[in-house]
């Protein structure tokens, strides 16, 4: 145990080491590198800040996730079920990435995969925009079926496929970063790894929140 603690806090401090100066140069490159150069209780906070955001945004606006990488017009939920949903997503993307973490690097801390990742995946928020400002039919009809959505409202679908391609990459490279930093490894092994978990991630969200809706009758 004693020993597991010091390659631990030993693969920490590398870790520290590795990223010290990713946080220097322009704006924009610090941004650039945020999910890795947050500690680990400000990307947790940081995390939970934008979780409330999306969750009160989904709310007000009537939306719902469909996974963690997507949200549909619907019914107006009451503000626990939206919380439930968020937190939910969270819960079933964060198990995923630790249960690979894990596999990657046994000194992967819960609360340092699932807060750096809360916060890389706060961008796919932004994926509520079209559907708040756009025709919330055309939204909901380019979840369903883009090609649809493009025989009928070709402007908005542009738009809308502009919109999840930036968030979706940005979204994907942040993940990237806040799991090689929670992990404390990098590279190609890590990319893998990272690359395995990502659609499982995703298919688990599709379970969970198909499950919440059956169980609210939705």
């Amino acid at each position: 145990m004693a020993k597991a603690k010091m390659y631990a806090k030993r693969d920490r401090s590398r870790g520290d080491a590795r990223w010290q100066g990713a946080g220097s140069g322009s704006f924009i490159a610090r941004m650039l590198k945020r999910p890795a150069t947050n500690s680990s209780n400000n990307a947790l906070l940081w995390g939970l800040a934008w979780l409330i955001v999306g969750v009160i945004c989904a709310w007000h606006f009537a939306f719902v996730p469909t996974s963690m990488i997507g949200y549909t017009a619907s019914v107006k939920l009451p503000l626990v079920w939206q919380l439930a949903l968020g937190v939910a997503v969270w819960v079933s993307f964060g198990v995923v990435y630790f249960a690979f973490g894990v596999m990657r690097n046994r000194a992967t801390g819960v609360t340092e995969m699932f807060g750096r990742m809360l916060f890389a995946h706060w961008p796919i928020t932004l994926l509520l925009v079209p559907g708040i400002f756009l025709n919330r039919v055309a939204y909901s009809t380019f979840v369903a079926n883009p090609a649809v959505a493009y025989e009928n409202y070709p402007t908005e679908t542009i738009i809308m496929a502009v919109v999840a391609v930036v968030v979706g990459l940005w979204a994907l490279y942040w993940g990237y970063l806040a799991f090689s930093r929670a992990t404390q490894r990098s590279g190609f092994v890590s990319l893998l790894c990272y690359a395995i978990a990502t659609p499982l991630a995703y298919y688990l969200s599709t379970l969970v929140v198909g499950a919440i809706f059956k169980g609210m009758n939705i």
